[in-house]
């Protein structure tokens, strides 16, 4: 019996299946199986046999363009007289193909895939091509168990080839205690470690103990490595406030936000906006004084707030300084540019002096002044004289205290008023000085400087609105800075500065 036994694994494999496919080399022939058996597949497993090879061959060409990667082991390559080359493997092969496949797939680790991303991603996507074709051969031979097998390893393995990306975003910082958060994961990132991403918009968030959340957005196209470099974390920092005075910190009691603050000492406050209240009491004997604020609160904010408080002594010095102010009389000695507008063409800028008396109550100064300017300090050749009369009002005590206000160490005086008088301006027509303001449309007429017209409002009368500040620098001398306008005669502008002197 067992001598008819080769003859009987003859026959069998003679009327096992083949598949087959032709063309001009033997890379066509094999892409020519391969889409053969796919055609079987769309075909509910019609297979083809020798006697149908050309045929079958014809209709894959015709059905499907497309080519379908199978790994198949045993391939039979057959070069035909007419140049052709044809690819062929029977079912006894297909089999082993198969189990080859299955046994593959079974034994992938992806733990053993390259450490480079690009690498790992062409390894498992080879093991993904395998998979596929183990099912479509399994479908061809009516495999089901292999088909379901398969179908599973081929949905996670998809499933771990979306999460191997080959675009990166580094951030290249120099705190090395931050923490980067991508897309809102509970999982951190260190600084300067290649982070793989999906391709598009990613939201990062940068988290540290002394820094406020650092949140941005960044965008990452196919195999881009992504630098982020350009974030100062120092603008960032937690606010940090330091509270300073002028006097000894044992006498204040400093409050910030209801919780008892020291004086001196840099504070970092852990909130990075909304506001800081801060209420601080400085104690001379019974006397006490008070400072309070507000502190807008913002990332990288460093402020010193320095207190500045009063003594009983400081009182009465102030005081004392400013009592001329309050009760006296004083002598301004003054310097003023006159400046006028320049559609103006009779009148000239001029350089002045002026000196006042003036006299000071309280809340009021008056006095009278005296004014003459020139067009050409070195060359004068037009001047103009003011006598008036000042009235002004001043601010020289606000509060509980009654102090002036203060600038560091100085008392400031601001003031305004009106001075009203009368001046005698020179003009210049056809190369003469006249003392009138010529009328309108005189230009080019030939008349004498008698001729024209005088008119008090026009030509002589002062009424100047004036402002200003003294800088008090001691008792008996102040800076002056201030501005007028004349509103009647020539509509000068004067800006100036001097000395007032306690007389």
């Amino acid at each position: 019996m067992f001598r008819y036994l080769p003859i009987l694994l003859l026959s069998l494999h003679l009327i096992a299946k083949t598949y087959q496919g032709c063309g001009s080399n033997e890379k066509l022939a094999r892409e020519e199986l391969a889409k053969n058996i796919y055609v079987s597949v769309d075909s509910q497993f019609e297979k083809i046999d020798k006697v149908s090879e050309r045929e079958a061959t014809k209709q894959v060409k015709s059905v499907s363009k497309q080519t379908t990667k199978l790994k198949l082991i045993n391939v039979q390559i057959e070069h035909l007289e007419d140049g052709q080359v044809c690819a062929s493997i029977d079912e006894n092969d297909l089999r082993k193909s198969l189990d080859s496949i299955v046994i593959e797939i079974d034994n992938f680790d992806i733990r053993k895939l390259s450490k480079e991303p690009k690498e790992a991603k062409s390894e498992l996507q080879k093991v993904i091509d395998d998979c596929e074709s183990g099912i479509k051969i399994a479908s061809v031979l009516g495999k089901e168990w292999e088909i379901g097998f398969l179908s599973k390893k081929l949905q996670k393995l998809k499933s771990q080839l979306e999460k191997i990306y080959t675009q990166f975003v580094r951030f290249n910082l120099l705190d090395k205690n931050l923490r980067i958060y991508i897309d809102g994961e509970k999982h951190w990132h260190k600084i300067n470690e290649d982070i793989p991403l999906k391709v598009g918009e990613h939201i990062y968030t940068i988290k540290s103990n002394d820094i406020c959340e650092i949140k941005g957005k960044f965008t990452l196209d196919s195999d881009e490595v992504k630098i982020i470099d350009n974030i100062d974390i120092d603008k960032y920092r937690y606010p940090r406030i330091t509270f300073t005075s002028n006097k000894e910190s044992k006498y204040i009691y400093l409050e910030v936000n209801g919780k008892r603050e020291s004086i001196g000492r840099e504070k970092r406050y852990k909130k990075c906006s909304g506001e800081l209240v801060y209420q601080a009491k400085y104690k001379d004997g019974d006397f006490e004084d008070r400072e309070e604020g507000k502190i807008s609160l913002r990332p990288g904010l460093e402020k010193n707030i320095h207190l500045e408080f009063v003594s009983i002594g400081d009182i009465k010095a102030i005081k004392n300084e400013i009592q001329p102010y309050l009760s006296g009389d004083r002598l301004e000695i003054l310097y003023s540019y006159g400046y006028v507008p320049k559609d103006y063409k009779y009148i000239k800028n001029t350089h002045n002096i002026a000196i006042h008396k003036l006299t000071h109550k309280r809340f009021f100064r008056y006095g009278y002044g005296l004014l003459y300017g020139v067009d050409d300090v070195h060359s004068p050749k037009f001047r103009i004289a003011e006598l008036y009369y000042l009235f002004g009002v001043q601010f020289t005590s606000f509060g509980k205290n009654e102090l002036p206000i203060r600038v560091g160490k100085f008392s400031l005086i601001p003031y305004g008023g009106v001075e009203v008088g009368v001046g005698y301006h020179q003009y210049k027509y056809n190369g003469d000085r006249v003392y009138s303001y010529p009328k309108k449309g005189d230009d080019d007429a030939k008349k004498r400087p008698d001729d024209y017209d005088w008119k008090f409002t026009r030509d002589s009368l002062v009424v100047k609105p004036t402002f200003g500040i003294d800088i008090v620098l001691s008792k008996g001398f102040a800076l002056k800075f201030y501005g007028e306008k004349n509103l009647y005669i020539d509509q000068r502008w004067f800006f100036g500065t001097g000395l007032s002197i306690q007389f």
